[in-house]
């Protein structure tokens, strides 16, 4: 526990196979809204259409159940 206070992060194995991460608590840190508008206020507008294309191009979405 010392270790993990100090940073330190620890691989879980079973007989030599790793099963886990054991690794020091990070709380969620939330950006205040005005400041994520601020910092994406000069990006570049989102084409839908393409953006769903490239989307579609590697995730399957296929909403019909596997079984």
């Amino acid at each position: 526990m010392r270790a993990l206070d100090a940073g330190e992060d620890f691989i879980v194995t079973r007989n030599g196979k790793p099963v886990g991460e054991l690794r020091p608590y990070q709380p969620r840190r939330f950006l205040p809204r005005q400041a994520f508008l601020e910092l994406f206020a000069g990006s570049p507008p989102i084409d839908y259409e393409r953006f769903r294309a490239d989307i579609d191009a590697y995730a399957d979405q296929d909403p019909t159940p596997r079984g």
